[in-house]
């Protein structure tokens, strides 16, 4: 009798396995599904003892994995292919999920962002601000046998620990979760290296939801789709554009200077988090020019070298347009009367927040609507929007105080 049909699919199985990452990041492999590389046969018996090669299904995988990111995941039922996926992905149709995803990630635009798009994919995100925290979260779920986070998106810069450091710690403690790098550095030099220290895929900042639900399909099966209200959709993009400016014109006032002092006083990894952060965010605005001169003073401190005078000069007159251009979202509107806050509804706010606050988590954001018509409240929520949970709770006793509640 000839080889039985999973054979030919063993071997182009095995030669998948040493494949580089694509250029999107596709890992070598993907859980729980055999990838079929370049041509499926099933051979079955046919008749007195003869055989019959059945050709039942032929794709150039590896050219597809390779160039577009096109995946086929294959399932099958005696004998016979019951489930297909092309990577073809309608936009039209948004896909809902159900896990947990763990997030290590320093910065409060990004975790926003993220939080938004998961949260309208089904998705439960859990955020860590540095690797360091992420670490202590999986193992803690480790040491209590607790169901582990579904997915891991790793960001490369951090403060504490990085996400190199975070991905070689998870790989020592025994985490079996996937850990996705997010990376504006998608060079394949730094792709290999995120492989190596057990990183299996990347998603490249700032991405699209196509880039985001493609990357998602890796490691979750849609539980069901819904119709995207492209309205709906523009309107709520729009929210999260101004928050984006908002918060970019807020926070940089002074970082230009923050980062040449950090050189100055030879503090090249503050500099180098500085003007890395800054490009990062000039890349999610899509202003071109700061990501270049930021990109600029971030590849010399990289290198070990003080960036030259050309170079901060030009990062210095580039931020500068940008916060020229965003100065309208300073404005504020004016804080609540205090003489017409009700202190019965704004003690009860303030104390649902509180524990939400010391639980790091998300559902702040349902609260900015209500902790607006409080007075005193205008850095609070500022530090709430932003998901600066420890702040906030240094802020809240004194807004407390001031209500005399």
């Amino acid at each position: 009798m000839g080889e039985d049909g999973f054979e030919p699919s063993k071997r182009n199985a095995t030669d998948l396995q040493s494949a580089p990452f694509g250029h999107s990041g596709t890992p070598p492999y993907i859980q729980h599904y055999k990838i079929i590389a370049q041509q499926l046969r099933l051979v079955k018996p046919h008749g007195h003892g003869k055989t019959r090669q059945s050709v039942i299904f032929c794709v150039q995988m590896i050219f597809f994995l390779h160039f577009t990111s096109l995946r086929v995941i294959i399932a099958f039922r005696g004998g016979d292919v019951v489930q297909t996926f092309d990577g073809q992905i309608d936009e039209s149709k948004r896909p809902v999920f159900s896990g947990e995803v763990l997030m290590c990630e320093d910065n409060a635009i990004n975790q926003h962002i993220v939080k938004t798009l998961l949260s309208k994919l089904g998705l439960d995100l859990t955020i860590a601000v540095n690797g360091e925290e992420g670490v202590a979260l999986v193992s803690e779920r480790l040491k209590k046998g607790s169901k582990p986070f579904d997915l891991i998106f790793m960001d490369i810069e951090m403060p504490v620990m990085d996400g190199i450091e975070a991905a070689d710690e998870l790989n020592k403690i025994g985490s079996k979760t996937p850990v996705v790098a997010l990376t504006a550095n998608t060079e394949a030099e730094e792709c290999e290296k995120y492989k190596a220290h057990g990183m299996q895929d990347y998603l490249c900042k700032p991405f699209t939801n196509k880039e985001l639900w493609t990357c998602l399909f890796k490691y979750f099966t849609p539980v069901r789709y819904e119709d995207v209200n492209s309205e709906a959709e523009n309107e709520e993009d729009a929210k999260q554009k101004t928050k984006l400016y908002t918060s970019f014109v807020t926070k940089n006032q002074h970082t230009y200077h923050e980062i040449c002092e950090a050189v100055e006083t030879g503090d090249i990894k503050l500099a180098h988090r500085l003007a890395h952060t800054l490009r990062g965010l000039a890349g999610l605005m899509k202003r071109a020019e700061l990501q270049d001169s930021a990109r600029a003073v971030e590849t010399a401190l990289t290198e070990g070298k003080n960036p030259t005078d050309e170079q901060m000069k030009a990062l210095d007159r580039d931020l500068k347009t940008v916060l020229d251009e965003l100065a309208p979202y300073l404005e504020t509107s004016p804080e609540a009367d205090p003489a017409t806050v009700d202190k019965v509804k704004a003690a009860k706010i303030l104390a649902e927040l509180e524990p939400i606050l010391k639980g790091y988590n998300a559902r702040c954001q349902e609260y900015v609507s209500g902790l607006k018509s409080i007075p005193f409240t205008r850095e609070l929520v500022a530090q709430v929007e932003e998901y600066e949970f420890d702040a906030a709770l240094e802020i809240l006793p004194r807004v407390k105080k001031l209500l005399e509640i």
